[in-house]
């Protein structure tokens, strides 16, 4: 099985990998933007166990890691950058971090909910637009009368 820790940005990810066959460690930078990630993540053999830092932008890359079977793990950012004695910042110093952490069965991490599909994704967020619509113009009028004005269930618009 292959062990990866993964320093992800929005261009690019820095990645330190071991194979538990061989011991053989790995370091690369990945471009997001030619496709390089995508191809070199599909060429690994699945399931690769992956670890990252947790951050807001990583939705395509957690679901392209679903799609070819391979197992993500984010982490909490803070524990993570707590583990490091050295002050100086580098992206292959937290890759190495990230792999150590998981090696080590020390990895802070945190619960995220699944991937959905798209279709699945499009379909709830139609649903919560039309139910929220709704809402607004059954009871949107109520909220512009005067204070003083009363009303009956009768005279609710549906």
């Amino acid at each position: 099985m292959l062990i990866i820790g993964c320093d992800f940005h929005t261009r690019f990810q820095k990645i330190a990998m071991m194979d538990y066959g061989t011991g053989e460690v790995i370091e690369r930078r990945l471009q997001h933007e030619g496709g390089e990630a995508r191809a070199f993540y599909a060429g690994l053999p699945a399931p690769a166990r992956v670890g990252m830092e947790a951050t807001g932008h990583a939705q395509g890359f957690e679901q392209m890691l679903a799609e070819q079977g391979h197992e993500l793990w984010v982490g909490d950012a803070a524990q993570i950058r707590a583990g490091i004695v050295r002050k100086q910042k580098t992206d292959s110093r937290d890759a190495f971090q990230i792999l150590k952490m998981l090696l080590e069965d020390r990895f802070p991490r945190i619960w995220i909910p699944s991937p959905i599909p798209e279709g699945v994704a499009f379909y709830r967020c139609m649903v919560r637009c039309v139910i929220g619509s709704r809402c607004k113009r059954r009871y949107g009028m109520l909220t512009f009368q005067p204070v003083h004005t009363h009303f009956t269930t009768k005279e609710i618009p549906s």
